[in-house]
């Protein structure tokens, strides 16, 4: 008997020994790829970021290792960006007219694998414009909302729109009550705010399209808008000579600037201050959020147009449509200037830390140093804002058109 159920113990062993074995093989196995690495947007633009998701893996990986590739404009003959290791990555100029993958290495005791992502589709470079059909007739202003896309103001006296266009191109637009519509700025109630200086309203429109309007007092004609210190919007009133405060419920001041004073476009400076070009004097002007002037003299014939902060955060930048020139001006109100080819309208900072310009059918581009690089728009764009985009691109338009151009 002993003998009997010593060898069913044996044989019972020998059976059992085999599969405890290929279950530990099993457990001891490399990571394997379920699904891929997914790259997102699958469209990405120079300067706004993209992300890479892990895709799924077997076999229990106890780290993940990441690598961003640049690579041709079919996908392939790719290289490992330097630096470019984790889970997000942002285009620079020099992926202009590649494409991105996303690598992903996944490691456990008995060694790793790794998985790529779909490639993207190709990166614009750097000045490519792409152009979209507006109804507006005149799209001046440009501004960026809370909501992802860029609104935008139909200059026309005769129909008045404010829109919004997505990054991938959708226009919607929304009839204003009043006309004429200039400047538009994103407040920080989460609203987009605008000035119609055909009949010397401020605006106010929520990302979902409704509009509600303030007068202000008779031949105002407010054109540059933007938002300032203490939640406020602040304003040029080109008719009267004036500068002007709303608040978010509607509630105007009104602050006088010197004699002959024609107010075109406003930003809020690094130093809490509101900077305006003042093109009837011929100066850069700066107010105080309690109303207190300082202008600075420019050249002779410069005729200040646009005006904003610069990418480094410490000056203002404007245009000097007269004399065909970009230029700076301190906090303390030291002014360089910068030769440009076309006469300069609107400029705006770019997230590739550079100035932007519209100009006579054309864009510039401008470093920080004066570099001037010109990109023909192939339409009328003089009288157009321009904008940065949540996409990394700069957003601006002319007659029945909105564009943006790869920064």
């Amino acid at each position: 008997m002993i003998s009997r159920f010593r060898m069913l113990i044996l044989a019972l062993g020998a059976l059992l020994v085999p599969s405890a074995l290929l279950a530990a093989s099993a457990q001891a196995a490399k990571p394997a790829n379920v699904a891929l690495p997914v790259v997102s947007p699958t469209a990405p633009s120079q300067n706004a970021p993209v992300s890479g998701t892990t895709g799924s893996w077997s076999n229990g990986p106890t780290s993940m290792s990441y690598q961003w590739q640049r690579c041709n404009s079919t996908g392939k003959e790719c290289v490992d960006i330097t630096g470019a290791t984790g889970a997000s990555y942002t285009p620079v100029e020099a992926d202009g007219e590649h494409t991105l993958v996303f690598k992903v290495t996944a490691t456990n005791g008995e060694g790793s694998v790794s998985a790529v992502s779909a490639a993207t589709s190709v990166i614009p470079a750097t000045g490519h414009i792409t152009t979209y059909t507006s109804k507006a007739s005149t799209p001046m202003g440009f501004a960026a909302g809370p909501d992802g896309n860029v609104w935008f103001a139909n200059a026309s006296p005769t129909a008045g729109t404010i829109g919004k266009i997505t990054p991938s191109g959708t226009v919607t637009e929304y009839p204003a009550e009043k006309k004429g519509a200039t400047g538009i700025a994103a407040g920080t109630d989460g609203n987009l705010w605008f000035t119609e200086s055909t009949t010397g309203d401020i605006g106010r429109i929520t990302t979902s399209g409704t509009i509600n309007e303030f007068p202000l007092p008779e031949k105002s004609e407010p054109g540059g808008i933007t938002a300032g210190p203490e939640k406020d919007l602040w304003f040029t009133e080109l008719g009267i000579g004036k500068i002007g405060k709303i608040t978010t419920s509607g509630t105007v001041t009104q602050f006088a600037l010197p004699e002959k004073a024609v107010p075109r476009q406003i930003a809020e400076g690094p130093d809490g201050n509101l900077w305006f070009t003042d093109k009837g004097n011929n100066k850069i002007g700066k107010m105080t959020p309690t109303g207190t002037v300082t202008e600075y003299e420019l050249p002779a014939g410069s005729n200040p147009i646009g005006i904003a902060a610069g990418p480094e955060k410490e000056d203002l930048w404007f245009t000097d449509n007269g004399t065909k020139k970009v230029g700076k001006i301190t906090t303390a109100g030291v002014i360089t200037e910068y030769a440009v080819a076309s006469a300069p309208m609107s400029i705006a900072a770019g997230p590739d830390g550079n100035l932007w310009v519209t100009a006579v059918e054309k864009i510039d581009r401008v470093t920080t140093t004066g570099t001037v690089t010109e990109y023909a728009a192939g339409f009328p764009t003089l009288f157009s804002g321009i904008t940065a985009g949540s996409d990394g691109n700069m957003w601006f338009g002319g007659v029945n058109k909105i564009a943006k151009i790869a920064s």
